[in-house]
Formats: C-alpha cells, sequence, structure tokens
C-alpha cells in the first residue's frame, strides 16, 4: 500500500511540474488493487519486475496484502451513520482469448473480479458502452465515460477495471452558515515497472497470451466535500450546590482552506488509503 501512496504522489507531482493547475484526485487503493491482480497474470521477467515494484516479498506476501486493501474496501451500507462503501473488480477478454480456469478462479475468489467476454474487434463500440456502463453503475454516476471513443480496437485482448464508490458524512458536521467565502492563494509521468512488451502468459489460455501487453493505464477519481451532515443544537446547564452556572462549550475549530492543500480519505484499521488528493483551484471541479 505504502508503494501505491507513493505512486499516487508521484502522479500528483507529475501533473503540477508539467502546469496543471487544476485539482487532483487520486485512489492509490484502486491502483494497487489493479496492479496487484496483474501481477499474478504475468511470468519470468515481468513478474520479478513487478514484485520487486510493489514491494512484495513473494506471491504468498502479495495475496495477504491483496486481501488487506479487498477486506478494506468490502461492501459497506449504514444509513444510520450517512456511511455507504463500495469496491468493485471487473475482467473483460475478446472474445477469441480465453483466461485460464486457475486464474479466472483465483482473480474471483480473492480480487472478487468477475471475467466477462466481449466482441472487441466486430462490436467496439458496444464493448465500450458496456465498460462505461459498468463504471457508471460502479461509482453511483460519477465517472460516466472512462473509456473514451477509439479506446477499444482490434488490438484490445484484455481490459482490468477497479472501481471505488466511497460516500460517508462528517462524525462532526460542518455549521453550514459558519462557511465564509474568502481569497484563495494558489501556486504561481508515471514510469511503467516493466517493459510495454511484458510476459503475461500466466492469464491466457490460447496462443494470443504471448502478444499480450499492457498499452494503456487509465484511472478516473471524484469527489466531492461540503458541510453536510447531522444539525444539532444543544444547550446544558449545570445545577452545582450553592450555584447555578451555564456550561460554555469549547470554541468550534475552524477549517481555513486558503492556499493549496492535499488531504486522503482512509480507513482507520487497515490504514489503507481509499483517496488522496490535491486542491490547486478551489473553481475547478
Amino acid at each position: 500500500m505504502e508503494l501505491c501512496m507513493h505512486m499516487a504522489w508521484q502522479l500528483t507531482l507529475n501533473e503540477i511540474n508539467q502546469g496543471c493547475n487544476k485539482n487532483v484526485v487520486m485512489s492509490p487503493i484502486s491502483i494497487g488493487n489493479a496492479l496487484n491482480l496483474l501481477t499474478f497474470a504475468s511470468m519470468g521477467r515481468t513478474l520479478e519486475q513487478l514484485m520487486w515494484f510493489l514491494g512484495a516479498k513473494d506471491l504468498n506476501d502479495l495475496k495477504a496484502k491483496s486481501l488487506l486493501m479487498i477486506d478494506a474496501g468490502a461492501p459497506i451500507e449504514n444509513n444510520n451513520q450517512g456511511l455507504f462503501l463500495s469496491s468493485l473488480n471487473t475482467l473483460w477478454t475478446n472474445q477469441p482469448f480465453s483466461l485460464k480456469p486457475s486464474f479466472k478462479e483465483f482473480a474471483k475468489t480473492v480480487f472478487k473480479a468477475e471475467a466477462h467476454t466481449l466482441d472487441f474487434v466486430n462490436q467496439a463500440e458496444i464493448a465500450r458502452n458496456e465498460v462505461n456502463l459498468w463504471a457508471n453503475n460502479a461509482t453511483k454516476g460519477l465517472i460516466k465515460e472512462l473509456l473514451p471513443h477509439n479506446a477499444i480496437n482490434k488490438e484490445t485482448i484484455f481490459i482490468l477495471a477497479s472501481a471505488l464508490y466511497f460516500k460517508g458524512a462528517w462524525l462532526n458536521a460542518f455549521d453550514m452558515n459558519r462557511t465564509q467565502h474568502k481569497d484563495f492563494y494558489p501556486l504561481d509521468g508515471l514510469t511503467l515497472p516493466f517493459e510495454m512488451v511484458g510476459d503475461f502468459k500466466g492469464m491466457g489460455d490460447s496462443l494470443e497470451s504471448e502478444k499480450v501487453f499492457v498499452s494503456k493505464i487509465l484511472h478516473g477519481s471524484f469527489i466531492e466535500v461540503n458541510e453536510e451532515g447531522t444539525e444539532a443544537m444543544y444547550f446544558t446547564i449545570f445545577d452545582l450546590p450553592a450555584t447555578c452556572s451555564r456550561y460554555e462549550p469549547p470554541p468550534l475549530p475552524s477549517f481555513v482552506a486558503d492556499h493549496p492543500f492535499i488531504f486522503m480519505i482512509r480507513e482507520e484499521i487497515s490504514g489503507v488509503v481509499f483517496f488522496v488528493g490535491v486542491i490547486l483551484n478551489p473553481l475547478y471541479d
């Protein structure tokens, strides 16, 4: 997980160094799940490089770390506390390309990833729409088009997607009446750990397995933070012997966001980071 955090920060810094003045948000756990599953599909030198890059001692160590992230992202729906969490991993393969039963079962058992077959050659646009519909449903409509036009072509063999949706209310809600608009003072590449033509014969059960390589890594994240939460007002009086005094609560803490800042959403018990981002300009979404 530390590696995924480092990678997310590196990607963020790359955006800033390239002159990006928009806000950046990424999901280290989503990136990690995808890379971990890809590692179990690799062999030979590609496996060695990915294992080194992910900081795993061996496949058992990587499996344990993967299970930790999968467990941290297990579905939660608690309307009483305003918490909703869902995590999905899915595979799509081109019709002539078949997955090894062992890899297919492993992906389903460990990563909860279902495998589907589509026609990337003759029905590329239909396949793209199906993947985008999956992303739209998995993120409750926040990411509507994960794959742009022409993202799928006759060379596409395998698509791996990982999505995470989180919605939570503040434990101590912000008072919207205390929110003030003031001045904000803004600031005046990821290198793949393996060669593009890697060895991913560990996933395929056909001759085309030797042709599989990573051509694109697409990552989309969305986050909205506001003051919404439980609205409450209370008044407490202590009735003490010989005196009567009103309890004055301590002043409410303030959050002043008048310059670029970083943030993260982290699962408290496991320490797994769901989202990390940088706010460079509050005028942008």
